[in-house]
């Protein structure tokens, strides 16, 4: 996490399977919210219609996060997001 964190201060680019694997962390650590916020900031036309998108990976990701709170509100589950220590950087996924 700490690494994606830091490629995304630096702005450097991530490969769609990066982007993946990110989108996934923010899912379960930080909830499906903080998850979709970081997708709409780095790829913000996605069409979710296009099978040939190169973030495709992520946005399957995405709606497997929605699916699962989903599912725990409806089953009366609560959901669990893991709480880290805030960082130095003060850095925000939702900026």
């Amino acid at each position: 996490m700490y690494i994606f964190r830091w490629m995304d201060k630096k702005k450097m680019v991530f490969s769609p399977s990066q982007l993946e694997l990110f989108v996934d962390l923010l899912g379960e650590l930080k909830g499906a919210e903080a998850a979709l916020a970081y997708f709409d900031k780095v790829e913000p036309n996605f069409d979710e219609m296009d099978a040939e998108a190169k973030n495709r990976p992520a946005y399957l990701k995405l709606l497997y996060w929605f699916r699962v709170k989903e599912e725990s509100q409806t089953s009366g589950a609560r959901t669990h997001v893991l709480k880290f220590p805030k960082c130095d950087d003060n850095w925000n996924v939702l900026k």
